[in-house]
Order: C-alpha cells, then sequence, then structure tokens
C-alpha cells in the first residue's frame, strides 16, 4: 500500500471544479515469472483510492476509485 496526498480537478460544461489536497492510496499485488534465461514476464492489479473536500461551500466530499492492470518485461 502507498499512502499519498492527492487533489482532484473537474470540467464539465466549461465549469471547473476543484477539491482540497485530500487522502490518497494505492494498493497494488503482482508476479513475475521468468520465461527464459533472461526474460521475465509480469502481470499485477492495481486499486487506486481518493478522498477529498470540494472547495465551494459546504464542500461535498469527492471519493473516487479506480483500478488497473499493470504488464512488466524484464531483461536480465
Amino acid at each position: 500500500m502507498t499512502p499519498s496526498l492527492v487533489g482532484l480537478s473537474m470540467t464539465t460544461s466549461g465549469t471547473s471544479s476543484s477539491s482540497q489536497a485530500g487522502f490518497g492510496a494505492k494498493v497494488g499485488v503482482g508476479k513475475e515469472w521468468w520465461v527464459g534465461d533472461h526474460w521475465g514476464l509480469g502481470l499485477a492489479g492495481q486499486l487506486f483510492l481518493g478522498i477529498n473536500q470540494d472547495t465551494g461551500g459546504d464542500p461535498p466530499t469527492w471519493a473516487t476509485l479506480g483500478g488497473g492492470l499493470a504488464f512488466s518485461a524484464t531483461y536480465n
């Protein structure tokens, strides 16, 4: 897990909004396999989280969640 400080911004129909700095985190797990004498191939899954307060009056909380897959290739 990697904790972080995150900020968000969004523009919709020409109107911009942004958030205060808030908590964020990235969690990932993966594995790499050797497929030859010098080559390794890997795969990892990642999840991202952000929680921020809006900068406007009576700020709502922005919660963001995302995920992804990462691939790797290593030559040694």
